[in-house]
């Protein structure tokens, strides 16, 4: 492994931690706060310390290791049960949402990672080609995987299952499909369907879109 690959690897590691560890935190932070519990410290990372910052009584640090975390709370230490305003001397539903606020954090942010991840595969064009099988009508016509359909027929292509819609009403006739390319260049395809395995004529046996 070449140094460049180890650090990379050692750069990911941390990252994949911080994506862990702040969110954690970030969740008993907040609740903390809330409930008017002293934070005494809210640190991201472990041993020395690179940056910090004190607010309103509270340490806000990041230090060298990001593999750990954690948020000091008053109350929480032999010597400091008695804190009128530490962990300890709220009530137990309290106690309850602040403990539990760092796992909903870490699952609050997760759906968020997810949810906008998915957003991005999001296909806002129905014509849009995504495969073309060789062999097929539409392969032989030359459709071209990225082309966009605009058009079957002169009928416009706006919402999911035009093709099938105009295969209906005339079986077996040739399809004449308008559009642009990936590049933006118009097209226009003539598409002769043919019999699907059941004898049904088809010519999106050879193309996969969100048609």
């Amino acid at each position: 492994m070449s140094l460049l690959t180890f650090l990379l690897v050692v750069v990911g590691v941390a990252g994949m931690f911080l994506l862990l560890i702040a969110p954690h935190e970030g969740g008993h932070f907040l609740f903390a706060k809330l409930f008017k519990v002293r934070v005494i410290e809210f640190s991201i990372g472990a041993g020395p310390r690179l940056w910090s910052i004190t607010r309103n009584g509270t340490l806000y640090a990041i230090r060298a290791f990001p593999i750990l975390g954690y948020v000091r709370m008053g109350g929480m230490e032999a010597d400091d049960l008695e804190d009128p305003s530490g962990f300890h001397s709220k009530s137990a539903w309290q106690r309850i949402v602040i403990l539990a606020g760092g796992p909903a954090a870490n699952f609050l942010f997760a759906m968020l990672l997810v949810t906008g991840f998915l957003l991005t595969q999001v296909n806002t064009d129905p014509g849009k080609v995504f495969t073309v099988v060789a062999g097929s009508p539409a392969a032989a016509a030359g459709m071209r995987v990225g082309d966009s359909i605009r058009g079957v027929n002169g009928k416009p292509f706006d919402h999911p299952g035009v093709i099938q819609e105009v295969e209906q009403v005339s079986p077996g006739s040739p399809l004449t499909l308008s559009g642009v390319h990936a590049d933006g260049q118009p097209f226009t395809y003539v598409v002769t369907p043919k019999p699907d395995a059941q004898g049904h004529p088809r010519w999106a046996s050879g193309c996969r879109s969100s048609c």
